[in-house]
């Protein structure tokens, strides 16, 4: 997480209407069309807008209550209150890091940079480089004094979280972790944390809320996309994934998949040649754990893979 991890704000130069920032272990395991749908609405659009007497517009509140919003303490889901229903305008969506957190402060949470989807802007880019040239970040505490204590706070991770959560709140929207950006991690601090900065934590969800639900319990079919980091990358072909009902397994299983669904389809070259032979579809018996690596893997370890042929 250097210096370099800032040629992700690159992004906002971009002429395209929407930009979205994936860590290269990331996977989208669906479709983000309503996501893209509610950053492209726009005020008056008589699609979105509903013709009786509900002022909110019935086909808005319709497509918002389809996005995997993660709502904060004591509020309400799809309340009509909420920072979506307030904005006129959506310029980004992404989802925050609780692990690095210190007790309390859930609201200084870093914004996970394995995900970041966003409306490019010349002027948002420009008030980024004004903010590093700035340079008001302190050391141990973070942008603003307050965000980015943490691993990577220094860069995007905690930068962003400064920009979404003190300068401009209402112009991005946090996702549910578990569904969007899905790194299988514990939601409670630990029952058995030493540090006596836990003493009032432990057990408690890492978010600030009374009920948080359990990333690693998340059923397979409502996740959006993942980031292998808690369960280790699809390619080292790790041994200590549990049983193949875990959901790294599943996960895994599913990179593994789709590795195999795009190796099926690799088909000639126009002029007759090359297409078959750069396929590699390996035969699952004797290969190692074949109901999760679909026979790319020989062995256990980074050495057991087998890589894609370009």
């Amino acid at each position: 997480c250097g210096s370099k991890e800032f040629l992700k704000l690159y992004a906002y130069t971009l002429s395209e209407p929407i930009a979205v920032i994936l860590d290269l272990d990331s996977l989208v395991l669906r479709p983000m069309d309503e996501l893209f749908d509610v950053m492209l609405m726009k005020d008056g659009d008589p699609y979105y807008e509903y013709k009786g007497t509900d002022k909110n517009g019935l086909k808005k509140k319709m497509l918002y209550d389809q996005l995997p919003i993660h709502h904060q303490q004591n509020q309400q889901q799809h309340s009509a209150g909420s920072t979506l229903y307030n904005n006129t305008r959506i310029d980004a969506f992404y989802t925050k890091d609780y692990n690095m957190i210190n007790p309390g402060g859930e609201k200084y949470a870093g914004v996970q940079g394995g995900f970041l989807m966003l409306r490019p802007d010349e002027d948002v880019f420009a008030e980024y480089i004004h903010l590093v040239l700035q340079g008001n970040y302190i050391d141990g505490m973070g942008w603003g004094g307050k965000y980015g204590y943490f691993y990577g706070g220094a860069q995007v991770q905690g930068i962003c979280s400064y920009y979404f959560g003190e300068l401009h709140p209402n112009r991005g929207v946090e996702l549910n972790r578990c569904r969007v950006n899905q790194m299988v991690d514990a939601p409670r601090f630990d029952v058995n944390m030493k540090e006596e900065r836990y003493r009032n934590a432990r057990g408690k969800c890492r978010d600030g809320r009374d009920v948080c639900e359990d990333c690693r319990e998340t059923d397979l079919k409502d996740i959006w996309s993942v980031h292998f980091t808690l369960c280790g990358k699809p390619w080292h072909c790790a041994g200590g994934l549990g049983n193949k009902n875990s959901l790294c397994s599943k996960l895994h299983g599913e990179w593994f998949r789709i590795r195999r669904s795009f190796e099926e389809s690799r088909v000639d070259d126009e002029d007759g040649g090359g297409g078959h032979e750069m396929r590699l579809l390996p035969k699952l018996e004797g290969s190692y754990r074949p109901e999760i690596y679909h026979g790319y893997c020989k062995g256990g370890g980074e050495r057991g893979y087998l890589p894609v042929k370009i």
